[in-house]
């Protein structure tokens, strides 16, 4: 558990790109949330604190964020769902009410990655053309890509 305060890596300068660095349980105040980071190559970070912890979560005193915000970015809307929230249906539904054109969703979970349907079920609220892409920690294999096509 890490309460430093987050400073901006230098690879997404230097690569010019926007880098997710998954999601972290840290200390905030005196209560701990599961973060993710998002890192601009202008030194900007987005974060995201999960809103719906999985119940074992609960056991490591992890408290709920508050908040589903996108980020736009020069070529996209993103949001980030982070690990269980990706089965919440309104998580996806809100990110995509506020315009998200691209859902990140980093886990740590292997079975996400037999779980499409799981991914699918967050995805069923949305509307428009959504997408959701799945990341999981190095050495897995690629996670799961779903596309919403709206109803």
């Amino acid at each position: 558990m890490n309460s430093q305060k987050t400073t901006t890596p230098s690879s997404p300068r230097r690569r010019g790109q926007y880098i997710l660095g998954g999601s972290h349980l840290l200390q905030v105040g005196d209560r701990f949330e599961n973060i993710a980071h998002l890192f601009g190559p202008d030194g900007s970070i987005f974060k995201h604190a999960k809103t719906h912890i999985f119940p074992a979560e609960a056991n490591w005193s992890t408290s709920e964020g508050d908040k589903m915000e996108i980020c736009q970015l020069p070529f996209a809307k993103i949001g980030v769902n982070i690990c269980y929230e990706a089965e919440i249906p309104e998580c996806s539904a809100s990110l995509t009410e506020q315009g998200a054109e691209i859902i990140l969703c980093p886990s740590d979970s292997a079975e996400a990655l037999d779980d499409v349907a799981g991914f699918e079920k967050g995805l069923g609220l949305c509307h428009g053309a959504t997408n959701l892409r799945s990341t999981h920690r190095p050495g897995r294999p690629p996670g799961s890509i779903g596309r919403c096509s709206g109803s």
